[in-house]
């Protein structure tokens, strides 16, 4: 039993480059650019995620004080503030990526 032909582990090595030539040449039809997506909907998810948690910390120490509505306002501004700040961090790492390439 023979080895391996080279011969034909070249051309088949060739017809493997084109067809991963061709197929960068030409998107597929109705195909979308998704890269910035998930981290855009990261930087949704940090606002929110800031907002609510500034409620919810706000709204339990107000209960647990007795100083209704102060802690609840505090806490909500620096959830949004802490939520906010993660954000332009998740989108300014995102534009650096986009920079090295």
């Amino acid at each position: 039993m023979s080895g391996p032909d080279p011969e034909r582990f070249d051309a088949f090595d060739a017809r493997l480059k084109k067809a991963r030539e061709q197929r960068q040449e030409a998107p597929e039809r109705g195909a979308v650019d998704r890269s910035g997506m998930g981290t855009g909907l990261q930087a949704g998810i940090d606002v929110v995620a800031g907002v609510i948690g500034g409620l919810l910390i706000g709204w339990a120490l107000d209960r647990w004080l007795g100083t209704s509505p102060v802690l609840l306002v505090v806490f909500l501004f620096l959830g949004a503030a802490a939520g906010t700040r993660n954000a332009f961090r998740t989108l300014q790492r995102l534009m650096e990526e986009g920079d090295r390439r």
